[in-house]
C-alpha cells in the first residue's frame, strides 16, 4: 500500500563460529513517497513513516544498516529515526542500527561544512541510541559493546596498532557515502549533491575515503569486514578491486 521500493536483504556473517545476522535496507526516499501520496497533515506524514518502520522491523533481524537517501528533509529524516526508534520501544525489539548518509541527506545544507553536516546527523543518531558510519570503524569487542575508530585515529596508527585493536572483535563495519570521485557521469557537476558539494570536494572526500578502505585491507586482510557505502564501489575505488573475504 505504501509503495515501497527498496534494496534490503539479510546476510548471515560466520566469525569463527559465531553468527553475527545482519539486515541492510537502502534508498528508502521518503520524501518521494510523501509526494506520491499527497498526505494532507503532518500527522498522515507520520502514520506513513511509522507504518514503514513498523515494515522494517518485522523484515529486520541482528543488526540493521541503513544504507543512505532516507530523506533529502533533514525533518523528515529525524522524524523517520525517532518513530523507527518508537516502534522498537513500543514492540519491546532492540537491535542496533547504524546508518550511513547518502547524497541526497546533503541537499538541504548548501553553503555549511560536510564535518558541521555530518555532525548534525551523529547528534541526532546518537541521542536515539544508534550510529553514524562516515569515515570510520565501528566494531563489536568481547563484551559486545559497540567501540569507534575515527578517520584520524585509522590515518594516524601502523596497520599493526590497527590489527591488534581489532583482531578479537566479533564484527568490523566500515563506510560512509563514499561519494562519486571516479565516476565520470554521475557526480557532483550532475548536482546529486545540489549545491552543497563540489567536484573538487567530491573528488578528495573520495580520495580519503579509498586511503581509508586501502588503510583497512593492509592491516586487516584476515578478517570479515562489512564495508557499508551508498556510492558502489566503482565510485571510489580506483582499481574497483573486491577483497575475497570482505563483505
Amino acid at each position: 500500500e505504501l509503495g515501497v521500493e527498496i534494496g534490503n536483504g539479510i546476510e548471515c556473517i560466520d566469525y569463527k563460529n559465531e553468527h553475527e545476522c545482519i539486515s541492510y535496507i537502502s534508498d528508502i526516499h521518503l520524501m518521494h513517497k510523501i509526494q506520491h501520496l499527497k498526505p494532507k497533515s503532518d500527522n498522515d506524514v507520520r502514520l506513513m513513516i511509522r507504518s514503514m518502520a513498523n515494515q522494517i522491523v518485522d523484515e529486520m533481524d541482528g543488526t540493521l544498516l541503513i544504507g543512505g537517501d532516507v530523506s533529502s528533509d533533514f525533518a523528515i529524516f529525524e522524524m523517520f529515526v525517532r518513530e523507527l526508534k518508537l516502534v522498537m520501544d513500543l514492540r519491546d525489539r532492540y537491535f542496533r542500527v547504524i546508518f550511513v548518509l547518502g547524497n541526497h541527506e546533503l541537499w538541504e545544507f548548501s553553503g555549511e561544512p560536510l564535518d558541521d553536516i555530518v555532525k548534525k546527523y551523529e547528534i541526532l543518531l546518537n541521542e536515539c541510541g544508534m550510529y553514524l558510519l562516515h569515515n570510520c570503524i565501528l566494531y563489536k569487542d568481547s563484551q559486545n559493546s559497540i567501540n569507534r575508530i575515527n578517520t584520524e585515529q585509522i590515518l594516524q596508527m601502523d596497520t599493526k596498532a590497527l590489527y591488534k585493536t581489532l583482531v578479537t572483535a566479533k564484527a568490523i563495519y566500515f563506510g560512509g557515502i563514499g561519494f562519486s570521485g571516479y565516476n565520470k557521469t554521475f557526480n557532483a557537476q550532475n548536482g546529486i549533491y545540489r549545491n552543497t558539494i563540489n567536484r573538487d570536494t567530491e573528488i578528495a572526500e573520495t580520495q580519503l575515503f579509498e586511503k581509508l578502505y586501502g588503510k583497512i585491507v593492509s592491516a586487516l586482510p584476515d578478517k570479515r569486514v562489512i564495508i557499508f557505502t551508498h556510492m558502489p564501489i566503482d565510485c571510489w575505488h580506483k582499481e574497483v578491486e573486491y577483497h575475497k573475504d570482505y563483505v
